[in-house]
């Protein structure tokens, strides 16, 4: 890959677009393929060093898109692309970069709702928010670097919208509070609505244990610099605590929705047994004046 010179900084530096998909584009290269919590692609366009350093001030404005895969609508967190700067680790101390890096976050104390994560090791220093990310690293520890980056990304953003969705279900969950006791025949309308909410929260179950084992970086392919600094990334994003405090929401909601399916099959059942006993009970008197009238 070419080398990108910024005429502002007077150093060499590298920066791309990083796009993700499930399946690599036709007409692009894979940058590199992430294997969990999923199988991804990535796919990068490099960009001018200037040009991404800059960018911060007509950023584009994302807002979570939905895609429907069966019932189920699943947040579209993978089509955001990140900005990915690499900074060689020479210039880290540089008062000008340091200058232009800090520019690219609003300040603490702004209000601004942006998660930003600072995370280094020995041989790297990253500075990561959702849809940009810049890495000091020596050249021959930069892709390192980037995989890690890449792969936290991937695992933040899942995460987030495991947060997200969890949100949205507490109210769906206070709509339906009334499935889990005393059904009646009219919330049989319902029953659609819960079998979706039933499927979501089976999917939101699933990603968050492949979440887990992400985290704990077991395949054996995965390059020890790069799982040091993905550990300390998912420490400073705090990852950990973020999962473990949506277990037992994402459990309670499995429970409920269940408890709401057993619900509304015992009501469904309870009137179609009321309603035979009804028609015996017709079919029964009509023999009996039928044989009462031909006497």
């Amino acid at each position: 890959m070419d080398t990108i010179v910024s005429d502002r900084l007077d150093i060499k530096a590298q920066a791309w677009r990083v796009s993700f998909s499930k399946s690599p584009p036709k007409d692009q290269t894979v940058f590199m393929t992430i294997r969990e919590p999923e199988i991804l692609v990535a796919t990068a366009r490099p960009i001018e060093v200037a040009e991404a350093l800059s960018s911060h001030e007509s950023r584009p404005s994302y807002t979570t898109s939905w895609r429907r895969s069966g019932a189920v609508a699943e947040p579209a967190w993978a089509e955001k692309p990140l900005l990915v700067i690499w900074v060689p680790a020479e210039a880290a101390n540089s008062q000008d970069m340091e200058r232009q890096i800090n520019g690219m976050w609003p300040a603490e104390g702004q209000g601004s709702q942006e998660r930003l994560v600072r995370a280094g090791i020995r041989t790297s220093r990253v500075f990561w928010s959702d849809d940009r990310a810049v890495i000091f690293a020596a050249a021959e520890h930069s892709m390192d670097a980037i995989d890690a980056v890449l792969r936290f990304t991937i695992a933040e953003r899942q995460t987030r919208a495991l947060e997200q969705q969890m949100s949205e279900m507490w109210l769906t969950i206070n709509e339906h509070k009334s499935l889990v006791h005393a059904v009646k025949t009219r919330h049989q309308r319902f029953q659609k609505t819960v079998n979706t909410m039933t499927e979501r929260a089976t999917l939101m179950l699933a990603a968050s244990l492949r979440l887990a084992t992400a985290l704990e970086q077991l395949d054996p392919a995965l390059n020890s610099a790069s799982k040091r600094l993905y550990a300390e990334l998912v420490l400073q994003g705090g990852l950990y605590d973020r999962l473990e405090m949506l277990d037992d929401p994402i459990e309670f909601a499995m429970d409920h929705y269940e408890l709401a399916n057993t619900r509304l099959i015992e009501a469904r059942t309870s009137t179609l047994e009321i309603r035979l006993e009804l028609l015996i009970c017709v079919l029964l008197a009509g023999e009996l004046i039928v044989f009462l009238l031909s006497r």
